[in-house]
C-alpha cells in the first residue's frame, strides 16, 4: 500500500485548490478520489474478485454524481438525457479507475503512463480554458512524479489498488471537468485493451492463469493468459525496464494522437 503517500498528497493538493477557489467541482472530483482510495485499501487487504470491486467503484462513483453531480459536457448532453448523464460519469470513472489498476504490476508502469497522460490532459484543458481539469492534472502529474521516484526500476515503493484506482479516475475526472472525456478512450486505450483481456479471462486471478515469468537471461517470458503487455513481451522481448519504457513510449504516441484530434475538431 505504499500509494497511500500519493493520494495523499493527490487529495490534500485538490482540496487545497479547491478551497481556495471555493470550487464544488474540485470538492466532488476529491472526495471520489478518496472513496477510490477507500476501495484500494480495502482491496489491499482483503484482496476482493475484480468484478466486485469495479461494482463498488460504480456504487461510490454514482452515489457521489447523485447527489453532487458533475456539469454535463456538450458531448454527453447530445447522446444522452441529462437523467442518465450522472451514471454514464459513474461508468466511465469506475472503468477507468480498475483498467489502470489491471495494467499495473510492473516497476513505474501505473504512474508512468498516468503522469504521461495527465500532462497531455494538462495541455489540453488549458486550451479548453478549464481550471478545474489544469488544477486536477497538476495535482495528479505532481503526485505521480514524485511517487515515481521511488517507484520506477527497480523499485523501492509500490503504489497497491489504493494508488492505482484513483490513478485511473483522476484522469477520467480531468477528462469530464475539461469537457474532453471523448478523448478518454484515446488516452486510455493500453488500459482499455488490458481490461478487455481481463474481461476475456473472466477477472481469473493471475495464480490461476499463469504470470509472466522471469528467464536467466533477464528476459521477461509471457504468461498462458491474454494480456497486452504479454504481447508486447512477444513482439518486444527484454526485461522488464524495456518492457514498461515501450508502455510509455505507446502512451506519449496516444496522447499525441489525443491532442491532434482535440485541435482537429477545435479547428471544425
Amino acid at each position: 500500500m505504499g500509494g497511500i503517500g500519493l493520494v495523499i498528497g493527490l487529495v490534500v493538493g485538490v482540496v487545497a485548490f479547491a478551497v481556495s477557489r471555493r470550487s464544488s467541482v474540485l470538492l466532488v472530483s476529491a472526495l471520489v478520489l478518496a472513496l477510490l482510495a477507500s476501495i484500494g485499501v480495502y482491496d489491499d487487504l482483503n484482496k476482493i474478485r475484480g468484478r466486485f470491486k469495479l461494482a463498488l467503484c460504480f456504487l461510490a462513483c454514482i452515489a457521489v454524481f447523485s447527489v453532487a453531480p458533475l456539469e454535463p459536457t456538450d458531448f454527453l448532453s447530445s447522446l444522452l438525457p441529462v437523467s442518465l448523464i450522472p451514471a454514464a460519469m459513474a461508468v466511465g470513472v469506475a472503468a477507468a479507475a480498475n483498467a489502470a489498476n489491471i495494467l499495473a504490476g510492473f516497476n513505474g508502469i501505473e504512474a508512468g503512463t498516468t503522469a504521461i497522460g495527465g500532462g497531455f490532459l494538462l495541455c489540453i484543458a488549458y486550451l479548453e480554458g478549464s481550471i478545474g481539469g489544469v488544477i486536477l492534472s497538476s495535482a495528479l502529474i505532481a503526485s505521480c512524479l514524485g511517487f515515481l521516484w521511488f517507484n520506477r526500476y527497480p523499485a523501492k515503493v509500490f503504489p497497491g489498488d489504493v494508488g492505482t484506482l484513483p490513478m485511473g479516475g483522476a484522469l477520467a475526472l480531468t477528462a469530464l471537468v475539461a469537457g474532453v472525456e471523448y478523448l478518454g478512450p484515446i488516452i486510455f486505450l493500453p488500459h482499455l485493451v488490458e481490461l478487455g483481456c481481463k474481461m476475456k479471462n473472466k477477472f481469473a486471478p493471475k495464480e490461476s492463469t499463469g504470470h509472466a515469468s522471469l528467464g536467466g537471461d533477464g528476459k521477461l517470458n509471457p504468461g498462458d493468459y491474454a494480456a497486452f503487455v504479454h504481447f508486447l513481451m512477444r513482439i518486444f522481448p527484454g526485461g522488464e525496464r524495456r518492457l514498461v519504457h515501450i508502455i510509455w513510449m505507446i502512451e506519449v504516441v496516444l496522447g499525441v494522437l489525443a491532442l491532434i484530434t482535440y485541435l482537429a475538431i477545435e479547428a471544425l
